[in-house]
């Protein structure tokens, strides 16, 4: 075994040079060779702690050393006395997948789009047409795939740090010893991130990171469920690091029971067939497990002490995704090892050894229960029912048919899935939580098909390392690679945590360090073997069922043509001495030619001049999230002085000068210039306003809403010298260009925002033009279709403008999503429409609703008309519905009791009791408007079935009382007479 840094550059590969030239050219590269080394186990472990290199200025020191790492390693294997590594096919997709997440950010013709993706071209057009933003029209009038270009920059840089990291773990991790050494670091990092994460719930604060106030943390990751799937990655190297400590001794020995030695003890014992079976179970099993102790080394015993923690965190962490993800890829991995045909029992040991750890570790740390009572979620229907995932992939399956099938765009699902909301929910999905439908959503049918490709050829990959294994270290490789792909494919289907940079460099470093040494194993296994003779002899040709390349062979010191056969291009030019080159393009390896050689370098300094321009937008984008958390706590619907909005102004100057590329920047932007708007109105109300006009009523009079309702009602009352005068006052002048051009830059970049064409809508009155907003207020409802809070606000500017059929239709729309609106719209409503006109228009058509709203909101007598004019409504939707409804019978009965029209109730009450018998509050209805019409006998009969339905509803039990009291009073009456 050679040093470590010699090895690794040894089995590159030499050329025919001097050895004191080779190994001064290996000593002379081994510093770089150990510090692309230690780049690659620092990209593996070290986001982990950084709240999973989310952050913008994490993510640059990310792209900076991969590109210094990828950049490094080339250089090595590009050097003069070594030969090209080979590399994974398993690149292939992805360096496809760059390809579209580059097209998807280039604006395309009208013709080509359409032919793309149809449905985001109608979205540009729709929502952000280029006469409505002439900072940035397009050269050739058309617009880009995704619907948010630098969104999806983002993550095509975040993309190529993938690629990145696995193209440095196909070369560098490949090596037995490297990954040894990348395996043991990522094992222990796992296990210290869950002993952490158990001692950060074992104690009220962790003391490294404070609370962020979203998600449920666990370790240093915000989400639990993120942890639980970088832990899962960790597990995987964990449980090979205790396979390769039990296996590395015996490895392909000859297969012998383990109980030989007894066997000569056992065979003197008689008894029957079946007794020789009952005895030689337990006896095996005991053997084994005794033999599994006695090869029980310090590998091993670290490999389960690691794995056993890190399970422990796993659970602990109350992730059920991440629990599941990691009992199925137990069961994978050992099917997987299994079909290979390198069973052995005692390979079980480390998972069943490693979880039974775990569970009593669990159990120790008093996390039995939690564990216990979450996992029994799973089982309970009313709880996954509840869980807001179904309805967001129902959104999303819906996005998903319609943006086929190019897709909306990397990045883009936040802001995508809300155009195809059904139901109102309050939480914002920022991703699909199910990664196959979100890249479906995002990239289209191109970009399923190239992550499911890229799947299959890591698994095919670790298949061959399991089953073609030259030696233990390699087959403990194929078992991480199993464990690890197997796992995050089954929580990508309910999780999004390879979105996060720790996760995702993590999987591919061990996706490229198996792709990488099934490469090598592909070799050494199958292949083109060309041998020569002497004389030019016959040539052997052996294409495996693998193998993509033939060769030509041209042999003999005259160059004379031997044989020779063209498939697919490859040519084998032997010497004099007949010495032969292999050149293989496998499955599992593209090799370079030397006419390649060329080729694959610029892609090497092309993908790290990648990284380095990613690395310079992470860092604008770092100063730009760092202006944003400087503006976060202030209040921006209260007033704020000058010179602090001036400060954060500056900021995001300084930030970006050449713009900045976030749409929530550009809305915070617009936000800061309008309060310092609001503030210099203030200052000049302030001088025509009595002294004691209070500061919150002068800062209530300078909202937006309130200055477009001022400006409506000043054009529909043709007052021009008002509304010349606020149009035309310093800070509007000053200010209001500065928060459109934000505005309008915003829905340049992202036009699905509709807080963005809502504010424009808001400010198109108090600009000079005076210009229609009517295209605005659309915009804002076609892009949030469930958002009641949005759909209200628009009826609003509405009715100021004096659309009340269009404020109704917006009003309708909120109400059926949300009726907690209504006491809003009512009260805006009021002053300024005849409710009882326009009630058909504003209100839903629910007969149920409309009567409920009828008995809470217009209770009152000067309400009367109103709540005449809802019930005749709510009867008329409830007599149009279809068939013979009791449930609409019984409504307009209700209704009928409503309008003091007892007689009809009655007859309404008793059909819908005919249909549906067991409705005892029916029943209860029916009594009451019998005992109305003073006919107590069949009041009295109905009032006793619904006592005997319920006997412990008091409400019955009262009103049969009553009933029998008004029917005995009036012979009682006749008694007293007589007497």
């Amino acid at each position: 075994m050679h040093a470590f840094g010699t090895e690794s550059l040894e089995s590159v590969g030499r050329r025919r040079t001097p050895a004191a030239d080779t190994r001064w050219r290996l000593w002379a590269l081994r510093p770089l060779w150990i510090a692309v080394h230690i780049a690659a186990v620092a990209l593996m472990t070290v986001p982990a702690w950084i709240l999973g290199g989310v952050r913008a200025e994490v993510q640059f020191w990310l792209f900076v050393v991969g590109a210094c790492a990828t950049l490094g390693c080339w250089s090595i294997c590009l050097a003069r006395s070594v030969s090209l590594r080979p590399l994974p096919v398993a690149l292939v997709p992805l360096a496809l997948a760059l390809v579209l997440a580059a097209l998807q950010t280039i604006p395309l013709p009208p013709t080509v789009h359409r032919w793309f993706s149809p449905r985001t071209q109608r979205w540009w057009q729709d929502l952000a047409p280029h006469a409505a933003t002439d900072s940035e029209p397009a050269d050739n009038g058309g617009y880009p795939l995704s619907l948010y270009p630098a969104s999806t920059r983002r993550e095509g840089d975040l993309l190529a740090l993938a690629v990145a990291a696995f193209t440095l773990a196909a070369i560098v991790l490949a090596n037995r010893t490297a990954f040894a050494i990348a395996g043991v670091a990522v094992a222990i990092n796992g296990a210290a991130l869950a002993f952490f994460g158990l001692a950060q719930q074992l104690t009220r604060y962790g003391g490294l990171f404070p609370p962020v106030g979203v998600g449920t943390p666990f370790a240093s990751f915000v989400n639990r469920n993120n942890a639980a799937g970088f832990l899962n990655m960790c597990l995987a190297c964990g449980i090979a690091i205790s396979v390769w400590g039990i296996v590395h001794r015996t490895y392909r020995r000859p297969k012998r029971r383990p109980a030989d030695e007894l066997d000569s003890f056992h065979a003197d014992r008689q008894g029957s067939r079946l007794q020789q079976i009952c005895l030689s179970i337990p006896r095996t099993l005991g053997n084994n497990a005794l033999l599994v102790l006695a090869r029980l080394n310090s590998a091993t015993l670290g490999g389960l002490l690691a794995a056993a923690c890190i399970a422990a965190g796993i659970f602990c962490s109350l992730s059920r995704g991440g629990t599941i993800a990691m009992l199925g890829a137990a069961i994978i991995t050992l099917l997987a090892a299994a079909l290979a045909g390198r069973w052995r029992l005692a390979w079980l040991a480390p998972m069943f050894i490693a979880g039974l750890a775990a569970c009593l570790l669990v159990g120790y740390v008093g996390k039995g229960d939690s564990v216990k009572q979450r996992l029994a979620t799973l089982l309970d229907e009313s709880t996954l029912q509840g869980d807001g995932r179904l309805v967001n992939w129902a959104d999303g399956k819906l996005a998903a048919q319609d943006l086929l099938p190019a897709g909306s765009g990397l990045g883009t699902y936040r802001y995508v899935y809300r155009l195809y909301q059904q139901q109102p929910n309050s939480a914002w999905f920022y991703h699909a939580e199910n990664q196959y439908l979100q890249t479906l959503v995002e990239a289209g049918l191109a970009g399923l098909a190239l992550l499911l490709a890229a799947l299959g050829l890591v698994a095919l990959a670790c298949w061959r390392l399991l089953r073609h294994a030259p030696d233990p270290t390699t087959y403990a490789l194929g078992v991480a690679g199993t464990f690890a792909v197997s796992s995050q494919a089954i929580s990508a289907a309910f999780d999004f945590g390879l979105y996060l940079p720790a996760n995702m460099l993590l999987l591919a470093a061990i996706c490229g360090a198996v792709c990488g040494r099934a490469a090598r194993t592909e070799k050494k296994v199958s292949g083109t073997v060309c041998r020569n003779g002497p004389q030019g002899a016959l040539h052997k040709r052996f294409l495996t069922p693998f193998s993509l390349a033939s060769l030509f062979c041209r042999n003999g010191p005259e160059g004379a043509l031997h044989k020779e056969k063209k498939v697919s291009g490859t040519v084998c030019r032997n010497g004099p001495e007949g010495a032969a080159h292999k050149r293989f393009l496998t499955p599992f390896s593209l090799c370079a030619l030397p006419r390649l050689r060329p080729l694959a370098a610029s892609c090497c300094v092309a993908l790290s001049g990648l990284l380095l321009l990613a690395g310079g937008e992470a860092r604008r984008a770092a100063a730009v999230a760092a202006a944003l958390r400087q503006v976060q706590p202030l209040d921006l619907r209260r007033s704020q002085s000058v010179e602090a909005l001036d400060g954060c102004l500056a900021r995001f100057a300084v930030a970006s000068p050449d713009g900045v590329q976030d749409v929530e920047a550009q809305w915070k932007l617009a936000q800061l210039w309008i309060n310092r708007m609001r503030v210099g109105l203030v200052a000049i109300i302030r001088q025509d306003v009595p002294d004691d006009t209070s500061d919150s009523v002068i800062w209530t009079a300078t909202d937006t809403v309130q200055l477009y309702g001022r400006a409506q009602q000043w054009t529909a009352q043709q007052q021009s010298a008002p509304l010349a005068a606020l149009r035309t006052a310093p800070p509007v002048l000053e200010n209001l260009p500065s928060a459109i051009w934000h505005l309008q830059r915003a829905r340049r970049l992202c036009p699905l925002l509709p807080e963005i064409h809502l504010m424009l809508a808001q400010l198109a009155p108090l600009t000079a033009a005076g210009a229609d907003n009517r295209a605005d207020l659309q915009r804002a409802r076609l892009v949030a279709p469930a958002q009641p809070a949005i759909l209200t606000r628009c009826g609003l500017l509405e009715l100021q403008a004096g659309r009340i059929a269009l404020a109704c239709r917006c009003w309708r729309t909120s109400l059926a999503l949300n009726p907690k609106q209504l006491p809003e719209i009512l009260r805006v409503a009021r002053p300024e429409m005849d409710l009882v006109e326009h009630l058909g228009e504003l209100l839903p058509d629910s007969p149920q609703w409309i009567l409920d709203v009828a008995l809470a909101q217009f209770g009152a007598e000067a309400d009367r008309p109103i709540r005449d004019a809802a019930l005749g409504q709510a009867d008329r939707l409830a007599a149009a519905r279809p068939g013979d409804d009791a449930q609409a019978r019984w409504l307009r009965g209700r209704i009928a009791m409503l309008q003091d029209q007892p007689l009809l109730a009655v007859q309404r009450f008793t059909q819908a009791v005919e249909i549906r018998p067991n409705e005892t509050a029916w029943r209860y209805d029916l009594a009451v408007a019998l005992q109305r019409l003073e006919r107590y006998a069949e009041a009295q009969e109905q009032a006793r079935i619904c006592a005997l339905a319920e006997p412990n509803n008091e409400q019955y039990d009262a009103l049969l009382r009553d009933v029998i009291r008004a029917q005995l009073a009036p012979n009682r009456r006749a008694t007293s007479r007589q007497e």
